[in-house]
């Protein structure tokens, strides 16, 4: 799938599309760039629901995702600015949800720069719960007990994706 296809799927709900000077502050703030193809995503489209043409992520190996809502800049940046207890790796960023509430993230880490990752929510890390160490620090960390890896970039999910037939 085309990103201009994908994007007119989207309800746009979310909000507006950013501008170049919102992402370049944002870029400020995170101390890191963001992947060209997420920015050019941004740029466009302002997020919402995937609803009414649903929309599946299907890579070469099978693995799937069912993405319901894709976020605006501002949702990035407040989940960026006020992250909840030990969710996932700093070096992550909230970009959206599938079907199953389920975060997908991208990766700013520049060994994995741009990487689609999905944060498993029943396997997050609640205080006290003796399940996952205290403090995840790092991707590998975070892939034992809660992330798995879906695509190389943000670009490759979207081609990866394609519309769902309802029967």
């Amino acid at each position: 799938m085309e990103l201009e296809q994908f994007i007119a799927v989207i309800k746009k709900d979310e909000g507006r599309a950013s501008t170049e000077e919102e992402l370049a502050e944002f870029e400020q703030v995170l101390g890191s760039s963001l992947p060209g193809d997420i920015r050019e995503f941004l740029k466009i489209c302002g997020g919402g629901q995937i609803f009414e043409t649903p929309v599946k992520y299907l890579d070469q190996c099978g693995a799937e995702i069912i993405p319901r809502r894709m976020y605006n800049l501002n949702t990035i940046r407040c989940a960026f600015e006020n992250p909840i207890d030990n969710w996932a790796p700093r070096e992550l960023l909230p970009i959206g949800l599938d079907e199953g509430g389920n975060t997908l993230m991208l990766s700013l880490r520049p060994d994995r720069f741009g990487h689609i990752y999905l944060l498993d929510h029943e396997c997050i890390y609640y205080p006290g719960s003796d399940e996952v160490p205290d403090e995840i620090e790092t991707i590998e960390e975070a892939e034992e007990y809660r992330i798995s890896y879906y695509s190389p970039s943000f670009g490759k999910f979207i081609k990866d994706t394609r519309l769902v037939e309802i029967t």
